[in-house]
């Protein structure tokens, strides 16, 4: 790779000072923030939804190739790591889901505990019970090898799957 066929080519926007700010409007600002105030969650959230925009305006890096197209070169990062981040894309919607339904299921019992309904708490509950123990006994089916581990994780496998048989 000769430095004559690639070349780094550097984009940066330039600061637009105005000359008359207004002292109204002007906020404090720290010089890494870019306008993000992180004192709370709206914020963190608002400004998490802005950061790709940031990183892709701020300064990109490309490679110019100024020969022949470069066949010979390895694979994209993009191509190469596609099916990680199609996985790990997809364990996240599998949680989010189970987040979800876990959070649907405490307001309802929250709800039935305010409104001093214990009776339909306790009916509730334990249906949820038996569904999480028949969902549990599931997945440790599916996924049992942590028996195998050594040390304190295998013991505890042991131990939870001594308590599924129990379920049965």
């Amino acid at each position: 790779k000769s430095p004559d066929k690639l070349r780094k080519v550097i984009y940066r926007r330039k600061k637009v000072h105005h000359p008359f700010p207004n002292p109204c409007y002007r906020k404090k600002q720290s010089p890494g923030s870019g306008g993000c105030d992180m004192a709370n969650k709206e914020n963190e959230l608002a400004c998490a939804g802005h950061l790709p925009e940031k990183l892709h305006h701020d300064s990109r890096t490309y490679l110019v190739n100024s020969s022949d197209s470069g066949s010979s070169q390895t694979e994209s990062p993009s191509s190469k790591y596609s099916g990680f981040f199609s996985e790990v894309s997809q364990d996240h919607e599998t949680m989010a889901q189970v987040l979800f339904s876990r959070n649907m299921r405490l307001n309802v019992a929250l709800t039935f505990w305010r409104k001093r309904s214990i009776s339909e708490l306790v009916a509730y509950l334990l249906r949820n019970i038996q569904i999480l123990k028949q969902q549990l006994s599931g997945l440790w089916e599916q996924e049992n090898h942590l028996t195998l581990v050594p040390g304190y994780t295998g013991n505890i496998a042991k131990d939870v799957d001594a308590y599924l048989l129990q379920l049965h």
